[in-house]
């Protein structure tokens, strides 16, 4: 049976974006009060599912986009793959490895993560496009996780927001007296009406927003249309759930003239229902076919609110809680495949996106094919709210990091990616001379295979490639040659991810570097 914890581990094949095409036959209606709405019809849906992520394990994933297609995206059994890795041309691998670079790999609390320069939390802009979670969420790279990255993690906290409600409010979220309630839509018996997990379900619902009404508030009442529909599910992956704000709102009193504000935020500016009083203003759907067992014999939903589910079950409140970021507005409606605005005019979100190379926002860049380039700029797009920079500060620092000690031409000090597997690096971390590992194949340093090299690698740091096996194996294969820890080399030219698995056998730690350092150590550890 496969755990169904979740993962860090960001790197995805290249698939088709999900980005739903802007449809002109939207209904538009007249704001109570003056201005101008729009129902989005399906055009802000974040569905989040869970699919096998580059490592083979399941991973939950928040897309943006049409949730039929997503569905479509799961039935069709496409998995994830990791690309093929590529052996450096200028290193013979039938050499033995004589080890001629020394490294500490350590954890640093000093440096800061997920943030640029200027202290401003980064935003999910990978190169190329990644399908639904470029540009509506926060970078991985911050430590810790943050609620609105687009895949989760871990260590992330069970019943916070982090630094999600100031981005909100520098987004324009007005605070005030928490109003909400639920509209539940399921038929009798059914769903939040189910007579046996209806009251648990229902419990963690209101619980999660308490959590947001607690830490955000409102000017004005939410409403709430909430249920569980049979959604796309299988061994393979699933649907967990899919949420939206139902309309967005411009020229309304007290926003910026010409901009779009997700219905649910513009009505906390103006303090009052923007639309028919009665009208919910977010959908939220969970998948019931989780509570089937549809992946599985022992699978099901987690409605606990301790943050202590099995591992064959799936947490439902963090699920909910990021679900709702987007519903409550952080999401942007740019077109990924045209780079136009929605309707042609900018939504908040743009209007904060600030691109560093250009020191330009999204909506001051000129034109669809500047945003479309922006697109792309890993790591050179961020956030630009004061209040989101300022309770950043003291919270995303804290890196993984290899310090090249030896030699002189290659010393310095690198952000890597961790393992959530194995020890965890402290301050002191682990210091020694590196070996390129070989399992005896074509491709030796994959070490998908026992090491054949075992006299090279013995109390020294392996350093092995990404591709073809688990994290895990690899790491193992070091480990019972009796390495001392283990360098993963990227096998594409991006940043080091966070490599997921799961094997309580190994006792050494392991930290992924990029490419381009990669090949390096490599010239010089042969």
């Amino acid at each position: 049976m496969r755990r169904l914890t979740a993962i860090c581990c960001f790197a995805l094949a290249a698939i088709t974006v999900l980005a739903t095409p802007i449809n002109s036959q939207q209904r538009s209606f007249a704001l109570r009060g003056g201005g101008t709405g729009v129902f989005l019809d399906g055009e802000a849906d974040h569905t989040m599912i869970l699919r096998p992520a580059p490592d083979g394990r399941l991973r939950r994933e928040c897309i943006q986009g049409d949730r039929h297609v997503a569905a479509a995206l799961l039935q069709s059994g496409d998995r994830v793959v990791a690309p093929e890795t590529e052996l450096d041309e200028r290193v013979d691998y039938e050499r033995v490895a004589r080890a001629m670079v020394s490294a500490t790999m350590r954890f640093d609390p000093d440096i800061p993560t997920g943030v640029d320069d200027a202290g401003r939390v980064l935003l999910y802009m990978p190169n190329p496009v990644e399908p639904g979670s470029s540009r509506s969420h926060f970078d991985p790279s911050a430590n810790p996780d943050l609620l609105m990255e687009p895949f989760s993690s871990p260590d992330l906290p069970f019943n916070k927001v982090d630094v999600t409600d100031e981005a909100l409010r520098d987004m324009g979220w007005r605070a005030g007296k928490f109003r909400a309630k639920f509209q539940f839509t399921d038929d009798d018996g059914t769903g939040f009406k189910d007579p046996v997990l209806g009251p648990a379900r229902r419990k963690a619902l209101r619980f999660m927003l308490r959590v947001w009404g607690r830490l955000l508030g409102s000017a004005s009442k939410l409403t709430v249309a909430a249920r569980f529909d049979d959604l796309s599910c299988s061994p393979a992956g699933a649907t967990l759930a899919h949420v939206t704000p139902l309309f967005v709102a411009a020229e309304f009193r007290g926003g910026i003239p010409g901009v779009w504000y997700p219905g649910p935020m513009a009505e906390s500016i103006v303090r009052a229902d923007l639309s028919e009083a009665d009208d919910p203003d977010i959908a939220i759907t969970f998948n019931a076919a989780i509570d089937e067992g549809c992946m599985g014999p022992g699978t099901g939903w987690y409605y606990g609110l301790d943050n202590n589910h099995p591992p064959q079950r799936v947490a439902f409140l963090p699920v909910a809680l990021h679900e709702m970021g987007h519903g409550l507005g952080f999401l942007n409606l740019m077109d990924l495949n045209t780079g136009a605005f929605f309707r042609g005019l900018p939504d908040i979100l743009a209007t904060m996106t600030l691109d560093n190379r250009r020191n330009q926002t999204w909506d001051e860049l000129p034109g669809n094919k500047a945003r479309l380039k922006s697109l792309v700029r890993d790591g050179e797009v961020a956030f630009t709210g004061d209040k989101t920079r300022r309770d950043a500060k003291p919270l995303l620092r804290g890196a993984h990091v290899i310090q090249i000690i030896a030699p002189d031409n290659l010393a310095g000090t690198h952000i890597v990616g961790r393992a959530f597997f194995g020890p965890a690096l402290d301050q002191a971390g682990l210091a020694g001379d590196l070996a390129l590992a070989d399992d005896g194949t074509a491709t030796p340093t994959l070490a998908c295979g026992p090491l054949v090299n075992g006299a090279e690698i013995a109390g020294k740091i392996a350093v092995v490639h990404r591709g073809d096996c688990l994290f895990v194996e690899k790491v193992k294969s070091a480990q019972d040659a009796g390495a001392s820890g283990v360098v993963v080399v990227n096998n594409v030219e991006k940043r080091p991810i966070d490599m997921g698995g799961s094997d309580g056998s190994i006792t050494i730690p392991a930290v992924m570097v990029t490419m381009q350092l990669g090949k390096q150590i490599e010239r010089r550890l042969v």
